[in-house]
């Protein structure tokens, strides 16, 4: 994360987004920070270098400390100060470029003001995140309630970009569903300039006896509000295709790598409903190395969706999954 020393939003934004992607524990991946000079630097002087940078920079795990990952994503928050700052333009177009380094880099900029799009290329040309609500009334404070809509907005944009890096790719569409979801590809066979990266897509599972107002406001949502994709069976299940083969293909697909249960009345009375969850929860073998084996599990969540004196039983592949509970009134997401 880079911010000009001048920037008023740079370090509460940054301790943000490091409580995000690392909650607790130490668990998630690294997050350095860059905005002051570094140590005998000039007071104008650029920070000290990225982590595999050549600037000068020790060589990757030379200082004793754990080496960093081979790749990195740079997320430089850009204002009217790092715009008008030449060192630091000149920093970022270099970080920008592809090749070069001994990680592979790929920058996604953040426009904090209006500005933010006047810096050169190769910057100018990506598209930036856009954090709703920018910029903040006069005299907002930065724990404010514009403030945290704001980072809820830059948050969700975030997530949504390193999950769509992150993602197996393409080619291993043809493996198992196991096999598919579980064996990762190596950073460097990434083309990270390539547009056609999939979408992280989530499975929307519901039961159409209790009615399809829920599903359909979430994949109305997921399609208007984000740039990720929904599975929903009436527009992914071609007519005339096999539903079992279509529901157990997608459910196995690379990009599909979350899953929405809209639990109603009779959804775990409903065969195909358990067995999409069952297909889906199934842990599976990442890796393995000597004796030690990596199993992963991807992630769900419950949307509770019955109504008031029903009654439904227990399902056990949902025993951990994080529940929200559906509301019919207004709002984004509807729910309560």
């Amino acid at each position: 994360m880079l911010w000009h020393p001048a920037c008023a939003l740079g370090e509460p934004l940054a301790r943000r987004v490091h409580q995000w992607l690392r909650p607790g524990n130490g668990v998630g991946p690294e997050v350095f920070f860059r905005s002051l000079p570094a140590p005998g630097a000039p007071r104008a002087g650029l920070p000290p270098p990225l982590p595999g940078e050549s600037r000068g920079a020790l060589p990757v795990g030379a200082s004793g400390k754990p080496g960093v990952a081979n790749f990195q994503i740079v997320l430089p928050l850009i204002d009217e100060n790092m715009v008008a700052d030449p060192a630091w333009r000149h920093w970022l177009v270099e970080l920008a470029k592809p090749g070069g380094s001994v990680v592979l880099r790929k920058a996604i900029p953040v426009a904090l003001d209006a500005t933010a799009y006047n810096m050169p290329a190769p910057l100018r040309e990506l598209n930036y995140l856009r954090p709703a609500g920018l910029p903040l009334p006069a005299g907002s404070a930065m724990a404010g309630q514009p403030f945290e809509a704001m980072v809820r907005s830059l948050l969700k944009q975030l997530t949504e970009a390193m999950c769509r890096l992150l993602l197996p790719r393409a080619k291993q569409v043809e493996r198992g569903p196991a096999e598919a979801r579980g064996a990762a590809q190596a950073p460097t066979e990434m083309s990270l300039d390539d547009a056609s990266l999939p979408k992280v897509t989530i499975f929307l599972s519901h039961a159409k006896l209790d009615g399809t107002t829920p599903a359909r406001c979430l994949r109305d949502y997921i399609y208007g509000q984000t740039q990720l994709a929904a599975f929903y069976d009436e527009n992914d299940i071609a007519f005339g295709s096999a539903f079992g083969r279509a529901i157990q293909r997608d459910l196995g697909a690379p990009q599909t790598l979350a899953l929405i249960a809209v639990r109603s009345a009779r959804y775990a009375a409903r065969p195909w409903c358990r067995r999409e969850l069952s297909l889906f929860r199934t842990p599976q073998r990442e890796s393995e190395k000597g004796n030690l084996e990596r199993w992963r599990v991807f992630p769900s969540l419950v949307v509770e969706a019955m109504e008031a004196g029903n009654q439904s039983p227990g399902i056990a592949e949902l025993g951990n999954s994080p529940v929200i509970r559906w509301s019919d009134g207004p709002g984004i997401g509807r729910r309560s």
